[in-house]
C-alpha cells in the first residue's frame, strides 16, 4: 500500500494478465461465448464437484475452458467418450454418463434453448423444469381430481398412459426438425422486430431480452472463479463482463441482438446426432443387462433413434419432442385436466367412455407424428376412489401415500446402515475408526433424502417406525432427529 493512501493495489499474476489480454482482444461474440461457457461450467459442477470427472476437469479448468471455447468457435468440437453402466434402482435402466467436458456443452446449450422453449411448454409438463418436478406433478394431479370431482362429490375417472421405450424410440431427425422450426421462427420474429419496431422501445427491448438471451451478464461466477485462484482479476471482472458482452443494443430501428444461431445449430447437430454407443466405456458386466428389455437399451435402438439416459439435454429434448403432443391433447382433444412427466401422462375426466375413446386417437397421433408406441400393458383407467399411482405417490381421496417401492427401498437402506454399524462396532479401536467417521455425513444425507421425500405426504407414522423401530438404537450415540421425524442430524459427542 503506497504511503498516504487508503487503497490497495492488486497486481495481477502473469497468467491473469495473459487471460485479460486474450479476453480484451476477442470480438464481442467470442467474449459472450466465453462468459457463457464459464457459467455452464459452474452449472455443470453444481452438486457434482466431488466426482472424479469434475475433479479431473477442475485441474487447470481455465485453460480447458479456453480450449473448449476455441474448439467451438473453430467448429472442431467433438463429443468425447461416455461411460455406460446399468442401475437397478429405482428401476433397471441403461445409463450413458457423458464426459464432464461434454456436460459443460450440454449446460451451455440448455442455457440458450431453455428460455425459448419454456414459453412454449404447457405449465403441466413437469420434468426437468425450474419450479416443477415430481412433487409439483403429484400436487397438480391431486388438484385435478378434486376439481373434476367437485371435492370428491361427483364421479370422475383417471386415465394413465405410458410410452413404450420412450427415450430409445425418439427419432433424432424429427427432434432436430422440431428444434430447428422453433429457432427459425424465433429468428424470423426477431428480424421482423428489427424491420417493424414497436412504438414502445423499452417494451421491444425487453421482448428481445426475454426471447433470445437466457441469462443476463453475471459476474457472480467470475467472482467465484477469482476467489478460487482463477484467471480473471476480481477488480476488473465486473467491468469486463458488463462492457464486453452486450445482450442488446438500442438502434434507430429498434434493437439489435448478438444471438449466434449458427453456433446453436452447430452444437445441436453435434449433440442430437451423436451416437454414444460408438464411443463408450462399458463399466457394467454383460450379465447386468440380463432382464433389461431391448426397447430400453440404446444398443438395440434403430438407425437415428434414441437419446442416452443420463444427459441434461436428453431430459430437455424429451420435453421438446412431446410438446406438440401436449398441445394436441390439451387443445385438440379438449382435455382440461392433463399432465405429463417425461413419458408418463394422466388425464382426468368425468366421462369414462370419453377417456376410452381418446386412447385410439392418442395412439394414432404418437405413431403417425412421432414414431412412438403406447405401452399396452400400462393403460390404467379407474374411478378416482380407487386412487392412482403417479410419480412415486398413491393419490386417494383426502390423502396421499408414498408408494410401496419407496418404502421398501428406505427399509433396505436402513438395514444396510445397521449392518455397517454392526461391523464397525466389532472393530477393536471403535469408535475411533476413521472410515466410520467419514460415513457420518453419508448416513445423514442418505436417510434425509428419504425423509425429505416422505415429508410431503401422509407418512408421519411410517417415518417414526423407521427411525424408532427399524434403525438400531445404537445410532442414538451418534445421531438424533427432530420431533416430527423430518430430519436426521449428527450430535456432538459419541456415547459408547
Amino acid at each position: 500500500m503506497p504511503a498516504g493512501t487508503g487503497t490497495t493495489t492488486i497486481r495481477p499474476t502473469a497468467f491473469q494478465s495473459v487471460v485479460s489480454r486474450i479476453y480484451t482482444s476477442m470480438k464481442n461474440g467470442a467474449k459472450k461465448l466465453l462468459v457463457d461457457l464459464f457459467q455452464a461450467y459452474f452449472d455443470a459442477r453444481k452438486n457434482k464437484r466431488s466426482t472424479a470427472n469434475a475433479l479431473a476437469f477442475e485441474t487447470d479448468y481455465e485453460s480447458k475452458l479456453f480450449q473448449l471455447h476455441d474448439d467451438i468457435v473453430n467448429r472442431r468440437y467433438e463429443p468425447g467418450r461416455s461411460v455406460c453402466f446399468i442401475v437397478n434402482r429405482p428401476v433397471k435402466r441403461e445409463i450413458f454418463a457423458a464426459d464432464f467436458r461434454d456436460r459443460v456443452v450440454h449446460h451451455l446449450l440448455y442455457n440458450y434453448l431453455s428460455p425459448i422453449f419454456e414459453r412454449r411448454f404447457l405449465s403441466d409438463s413437469y420434468a426437468c423444469r425450474v419450479g416443477k418436478g415430481t412433487h409439483y406433478g403429484i400436487k397438480r394431479l391431486n388438484h385435478f381430481i378434486r376439481s373434476c370431482s367437485e371435492n370428491y362429490h361427483q364421479d370422475c375417472y383417471i386415465l394413465k398412459l405410458d410410452i413404450k421405450g420412450y427415450f430409445m424410440s425418439i427419432d433424432r431427425n424429427i427432434l432436430f426438425r422440431k428444434v430447428e422450426r422453433v429457432l427459425h421462427s424465433q429468428a424470423f420474429r426477431f428480424s421482423k422486430a428489427q424491420l417493424f419496431p414497436c412504438n414502445d422501445k423499452s417494451l421491444q427491448f425487453l421482448k428481445a431480452e426475454l426471447l433470445f438471451f437466457p441469462q443476463k451478464p453475471s459476474f457472480h461466477s467470475f467472482r467465484e472463479l477469482s476467489s478460487r485462484g482463477g484467471a480473471l482479476n476480481p477488480v476488473r471482472s465486473k467491468t469486463l463482463i458488463t462492457s464486453a458482452v452486450p445482450k442488446t443494443e438500442r438502434t434507430s430501428n429498434g434493437v439489435k441482438a448478438s444471438f449466434d444461431f449458427d453456433l446453436i445449430f452447430y452444437l445441436l447437430r453435434k449433440i442430437i446426432f451423436n451416437d454414444p454407443t460408438k464411443n463408450c466405456a462399458v463399466k457394467s458386466g454383460r450379465n447386468d443387462w440380463a432382464g433389461l428389455p431391448k426397447s430400453k437399451s440404446l444398443f438395440y435402438a434403430g438407425k437415428s433413434k434414441g437419446l442416452p439416459i443420463g444427459n441434461l439435454t436428453s431430459q430437455f429434448f424429451g420435453n421438446v419432442y412431446l410438446n406438440d403432443f401436449d398441445h394436441f391433447v390439451k387443445h385438440k382433444l379438449g382435455c382440461k385436466y392433463y399432465g405429463r412427466y417425461v413419458d408418463d401422462f394422466v388425464i382426468v375426466h368425468r366421462d369414462k367412455e370419453y377417456l376410452k375413446s381418446i386412447i385410439s386417437e392418442i395412439r394414432r397421433y404418437l405413431s403417425e407424428n412421432l414414431g412412438l408406441e403406447l405401452h399396452s400393458k400400462k393403460i390404467y383407467l379407474q374411478h378416482h376412489c380407487h386412487g392412482v399411482d403417479f410419480l412415486g405417490a398413491i393419490i386417494k381421496p383426502y390423502r396421499i401415500y408414498v408408494r410401496n417401492r419407496i418404502k421398501g427401498n428406505f427399509y433396505g437402506k436402513i438395514r444396510w446402515w445397521n449392518d455397517q454399524l454392526a461391523k464397525a462396532r466389532l472393530s477393536s479401536n471403535f469408535p475411533k475408526v476413521e472410515l466410520w467417521e467419514k460415513k457420518n455425513q453419508a448416513f445423514v444425507s442418505s436417510i434425509n433424502s428419504y425423509l425429505g421425500t416422505m415429508v410431503h405426504w401422509q407418512t408421519y407414522r411410517l417415518r417414526r417406525k423407521m427411525l424408532e423401530t427399524v434403525l438400531f438404537s445404537a445410532f442414538l450415540d451418534f445421531f438424533g432427529w427432530d420431533k416430527t421425524y423430518r430430519k436426521v442430524f449428527k450430535i456432538g459427542a459419541h456415547r459408547v
